[in-house]
């Protein structure tokens, strides 16, 4: 991860932090479970303070997402909730306005506020199988889920799916496995997909809206396909 300063953080048995020329600049944290070490980090974030926010998947005790401020010293743990059980993290992100979003390979996500307080849970619809997920400018979570993606707004609704996911497919796109996903500055989200095609639909608030693009009328929305040669 990397900071508003272009200082880079890096974690394994413990924290690393370089500056932008990869000089070490200092560690923190121990090969441990208690509270500021690190048993297995799963995924890190950066929020707007440069705070660093750490998931361990392998803790022993609590949940495991843990917060530092820039220099490394630790500040508070997200709080716990019966509500949502860190189980094999698939990532965090950070939104806007520093809210934690975890993902979760047991099909939910966990919301916390920047101050580490529990917010909300959300299984967006029925998810069977969460690989990558980001966000939009908007907010919005996209997840790939199997052979689709999930579009969730920031108050946790499901509004759009992109790709067949059975009873909600109903997407002309066709996405075989998709691992790769991102979202550029306009909102557009790329995935690569494993019939050998990047995708590029044109994603509006609840609805896509597909052009013809090269001869081919796309029914709901912008889409977009390069071929592999």
């Amino acid at each position: 991860a990397v900071d508003s300063q272009d200082r880079i953080v890096v974690l394994s048995d413990r924290g690393y932090i370089y500056d932008r020329d990869g000089n070490l600049i200092l560690t923190f944290g121990t090969p441990n479970t208690e509270t500021g070490d690190f048993d297995f980090v799963e995924s890190i974030a950066i929020d707007s303070q440069d705070r660093i926010v750490v998931v361990d998947g392998n803790r022993k005790w609590g949940l495991g997402v843990e917060i530092f401020d820039s220099a490394g010293n630790y500040l508070f743990n997200a709080t716990e909730s019966e509500d949502f059980l860190l189980d094999d993290p698939v990532g965090v992100l950070i939104d806007s306005t520093d809210r934690i979003i975890i993902g979760n390979v047991s099909q939910d996500f966990g919301i916390f506020n920047s101050d580490g307080s529990f917010a909300q849970t959300a299984n967006y619809g029925g998810i069977a199988d969460p690989q990558e997920f980001t966000l939009d400018p908007q907010d919005r979570i996209i997840v790939i889920d199997g052979d689709c993606i999930k579009i969730i707004d920031s108050n946790a609704n499901l509004v759009d799916v992109i790709g067949d996911c059975g009873y909600l497919g109903t997407d002309s796109i066709v996405l075989s496995s998709p691992d790769f996903l991102a979202v550029d500055s306009k909102g557009r989200i790329i995935v690569d997909s494993g019939n050998n095609q990047i995708h590029i639909p044109l994603l509006h608030q609840k609805n896509t809206n597909r052009l013809a693009v090269n001869g081919i009328n796309k029914l709901n929305g912008f889409h977009r396909n390069f071929r592999r040669l």
